[in-house]
């Protein structure tokens, strides 16, 4: 967990590993210091507990998943909660006036982002803007993989950025950013030579995995399985491409994180799988959390194949 406090009255709780968690609190600093909370999916039921009778006015959570058995919990305990999510395994939450979780309109899929700015828009908290506007868009179309049939390249590359600048740098820089004198937004000259070097290093890191891929079962389903810690939405979906007519899904251990994530190509809903293993997310991307039950199911399947 980052934790922030400014002293507010407000805070705003959001995931720590990637740029739509990351959206939802630069947009909350546009509107003022509000405390924060970046978490990782396993620390969301201890952040909750810790948040009964708590004193603030008004927290927001944007891109989490709230656990079923907490969901009842939270609604007698906190009461000035807003939540925005957009992973259908946490639909459930819907039942509550006080949550939002839309994993698609039509063909449209919002992310948490799209969602928070959408709420504080509508309500007339904050102002629209074409900059936002393209900021927002950008993280969504990336989270969503919307980008892959727009063409839209900047969530990819503001994802690049956050990996080597880290949350708090990040959450800093694109703040300033929105709140200067230009009317898009824009990458300078210095994150776009940045972002040559990482995609270098991205397509070599790829390639190094790829050659170490241990291909197996796992519940039933054939399986790439890929020891990582960097690039993982594209490692999995250039994997799960490639190996498409081979593979069902591309499941990636990323020890740095403490999690497992899945990525498909194919027909396959991996949000379901993912929740039968403690974990959720969306059909073609989803993850659960490393615990002794997990390592023990996945290590001997590493073990047995190496």
């Amino acid at each position: 967990m980052i934790r922030i406090n400014n002293n507010s009255d407000t805070l705003i709780i959001s995931h720590v590993s990637d740029i739509d968690g990351m959206g939802s609190v630069i947009l909350s600093k546009l509107l003022g210091n509000y405390d924060v909370m970046l978490l990782m999916v396993e620390e969301v039921k201890d952040c909750l507990k810790s948040l009964f009778n708590n004193s603030y006015k008004q927290i927001y959570m944007c891109d989490l998943s709230i656990p079923d058995d907490m969901a009842d919990i939270v609604d007698e305990n906190i009461k000035n909660i807003k939540h925005f999510d957009h992973h259908p395994s946490n639909t459930y939450v819907n039942k509550y006036e006080w949550s939002t979780v839309i994993p698609q309109i039509n063909d449209f899929k919002p992310s948490g982002t799209s969602l928070f700015y959408d709420y504080l828009t509508n309500n007339k908290i904050l102002q629209k803007s074409v900059k936002l506007d393209e900021f927002v868009e950008a993280i969504r179309s990336y989270d969503t993989w919307d980008f892959v049939n727009t063409n839209n390249l900047l969530g990819k590359h503001l994802t690049m950025i956050f990996s080597m600048y880290g949350p708090l740098k990040f959450i800093n820089t694109f703040y300033k950013r929105l709140t200067d004198e230009s009317v898009n937004f824009e990458l300078n000259d210095l994150e776009k030579n940045l972002i040559e070097i990482k995609t270098d290093e991205m397509n070599n890191y790829i390639m190094e995995c790829d050659k170490n891929l241990i291909k197996t079962k796992f519940l039933n389903y054939n399986v790439g399985i890929s020891i990582s810690e960097s690039f993982r939405s594209e490692l999995g979906n250039r994997l799960s491409n490639k190996y498409k007519n081979e593979l069902d899904f591309i499941l990636i251990v990323d020890f740095h994180r403490m999690s497992y994530s899945m990525r498909t190509v194919n027909d396959i809903d991996l949000g379901k799988i993912a929740k039968t293993l403690g974990g959720g997310g969306h059909e073609k991307a989803a993850g659960f959390p490393m615990n002794n039950e997990n390592n023990e199911l996945i290590f001997n399947i590493i073990r047995n194949n190496i």
